[in-house]
């Protein structure tokens, strides 16, 4: 194989087997106390049962470990690709790549190897870029994609995936005159292939973009009408690539989808971009990326209404209602169409919308989103909990992802509700206080969803820490404290709420008790700073007196070994 980009290495622990003579006694019967313990055999296809159950159940981590061991056992490239594919599921790129160099050691040359090789690494490139990566080791990422590509490529020249697949991640890597040979290389491989048409219109346009000739600058020398024919060529180049793959794949959405964004990139016909983004929509709208489309500058909230609806009727009459790829199309396109009655004010026919949506798609969490957000605006309390609880208990990661990009209303919105949670308002009595309390663990959910949004807020991780310690978690109660701690190291309300976690809730022992004395007296020592400095505002000073008298009276009980809370 090509070298690849670097990757962190992954050993497996080699399975030893005891073999030993057993002991027998004079009378030929074994001695139990000597005869040594032997492991079953591992069956390797319950494993890989087990490990697909676990999957089904979100239990990522464990499925990983039972591929793994299914793999030990049977040694197949089903087993292992599984076990990586598992790894990577659980978003621990590294150790996914380094399960797939452990493979790669018995199977030198396997198709189904590189091509998840380019995948993996491509799922590390996007999650680094997520994390702020620079450029250039997003695109490392990318190229060593590339050569994963190109090694399956030997096994496999002439396929269409392939060959797009090798087009793609060199654009994306920065190196577009590979990419262009690829692209005229696949051409004539692969002339019947929708994709590679579609991918070679795509080297045209990042070529075009790298030369400045999308939206190039007005000039007047000598040099423009030479520029402006070289674009006008350019252009008519990428829109023949793109024509030709809207032929060979009809039912295809993407290429359409690409002559409509590169239409509205280079000032092209707004009318022409709309109808092609259109029929896009009405293939497969999971397909198609919507962002330059919707645009305000592009569709007012009366041109996205009548535009989505339109595609609604269209999409119903491509596909049939037993057509299972239907389904979350249509979700997806009833979420548009509520989108924009809830831009209109019409947030009756935007509930009605939403409900068509997760009728045709239970999955589509941003409907669910969105009817807690017109539930909440609506005063109707329980019925917005009810909805983003729905998606916090399948991941507070999850409301954060929708609530992050609804930063005006989010924050205010879990805010208000985790306070009608606390007061019985939503969830029957106060729970303040009260262990395993379904209110209680709802705000859990919504606290960390907030801080998923803000890993720095010093008051969401306090307030965590406070429902974990009066929900009986101890440990996740003192994790929250440490994390508002590594915000705010100074703060001495903080230190005397994390030293009674060690006082108060965690096993008693000398050095819980020795880290809780630590605290309190860290507390005590800046709470009298505080007071004693004449610049600290009122708010300031009131927080100390309450922190020095507690962390005083925790004290003086820690010191008589009282590790009662009351």
């Amino acid at each position: 194989m090509k070298s690849r980009f670097s990757i962190i290495p992954f050993g497996l622990p080699l399975a030893s087997v005891l073999l030993g003579s057993l002991a027998f006694a004079q009378d030929t019967k074994p001695a139990p106390d000597t005869k040594p313990a032997q492991d079953a055999p591992v069956d390797a296809a319950a494993q890989k049962a087990l490990g697909a159950e676990l999957l089904r159940a979100g239990r990522k981590f464990e499925a990983a470990s039972a591929f793994k061991k299914a793999y030990e056992a049977d040694g197949t490239i089903e087993s292992g690709l599984s076990w990586a594919r598992a790894l990577l599921a659980d978003e621990r790129y590294n150790d996914s790549l380094g399960a797939l160099d452990t493979i790669a050691e018995k199977y030198k040359k396997n198709l189904e190897l590189f091509k998840f090789f380019a995948e993996a690494l491509e799922t590390r490139a996007l999650a680094r870029s997520r994390e702020g990566a620079d450029r250039i080791t997003v695109c490392a990422e990318y190229e060593s994609a590339a050569r994963s590509i190109e090694d399956a490529l030997e096994l496999k020249p002439d396929d269409p995936e392939l060959l797009s697949a090798d087009i793609r991640y060199l654009l994306y890597a920065g190196k577009l005159d590979e990419a262009a040979e690829a692209a005229e290389k696949a051409r004539k491989t692969a002339p019947g292939s929708w994709e590679v048409a579609m991918w070679s219109g795509d080297s045209l346009y990042y070529s075009m973009a790298a030369a400045g000739l999308v939206q190039p600058k007005d000039r007047d020398d000598d040099a423009a009408d030479a520029i402006r024919k070289e674009r006008k060529e350019k252009i008519a180049g990428v829109l023949a690539a793109y024509g030709e793959a809207v032929k060979l794949g009809a039912d295809r959405a993407e290429p359409q989808a690409r002559i409509g964004a590169f239409l509205l990139a280079t000032g092209g016909d707004k009318q022409k971009a709309l109808a092609a983004f259109g029929r896009a929509v009405a293939l497969d709208p999971t397909k198609v990326d919507l962002t330059a489309a919707i645009d305000e500058k592009i569709m007012s909230p009366k041109d996205g209404l009548e535009f989505f609806t339109k595609a609604l009727g269209e999409f119903k009459k491509n596909h049939t209602k037993t057509d299972a790829a239907g389904e979350k199309g249509e979700a997806l396109i009833q979420w548009f169409v509520g989108r924009y009655k809830f831009l209109a004010d019409d947030r009756k026919g935007a509930i009605e919308s939403f409900r068509a949506a997760l009728a045709k798609n239970p999955e589509e969490m941003s409907a669910r989103y969105w009817l807690g957000r017109i539930h909440y605006f609506e005063k109707q309390y329980k019925e917005a909990t009810k909805e983003f609880e729905t998606i916090a208990r399948k991941s507070p990661k999850d409301l954060a992802a929708l609530g992050s990009t609804d930063a005006g209303a989010f924050y205010p919105m879990l805010q208000n509700l985790v306070g009608r949670l606390l007061a019985g308002e939503v969830a029957g009595g106060s729970v303040t206080g009260v262990q395993n309390n379904a209110g209680l663990q709802t705000a859990i959910l919504f606290t960390r969803a907030m801080v998923e949004v803000d890993p720095k807020n010093v008051i969401e991780w306090n307030n965590l820490g406070l429902f974990h310690r009066d929900s009986g978690n101890a440990k996740e109660s003192l994790f929250c404290y440490k994390k508002a701690l590594d915000i705010t190291p100074t703060d001495p309300r903080l230190l005397n709420d994390t030293g009674v976690i060690y006082h108060y809730y965690l096993p008693k022992s000398a050095e819980n008790d020795a880290e809780a004395k630590q605290l309190y007296q860290r507390s005590i020592q800046l709470a009298k700073a505080v007071l004693d400095d004449k610049k600290a505002g009122s708010t300031d000073k009131e927080s100390a007196r309450g922190a020095l008298q507690d962390a005083t009276t925790n004290l003086k009980r820690l010191d008589k070994g009282d590790h009662t809370n009351n």
